[in-house]
């Protein structure tokens, strides 16, 4: 099978939640913050981003991987 998922993606794998991404963040803040790094971050509500992918190149993509029509239809 093909890993097509990066290890910083977080929520779609057993045993690597949001929270655990949470945590993360928080941790390398706050030693960030310890070694008075400054710190700046941007967030990003993608909550609707599917609503603006062009399907026909992501059914594209997703035939790459070895996802073929018959499976897609279903």
């Amino acid at each position: 099978m093909i890993d097509i998922l990066v290890d910083e993606e977080y929520g779609f794998r057993p045993n690597i939640s949001t929270a655990i991404a949470s945590y993360k963040l928080i941790n390398e803040i706050l030693v960030a913050m310890n070694n008075t790094v400054s710190v700046g971050c941007i967030f990003c509500d993608l909550e609707k981003a599917c609503n603006y992918i062009n399907h026909r190149i992501l059914l594209d993509k997703l035939e790459c991987y070895g996802i073929v029509w018959k499976f897609l239809l279903l």
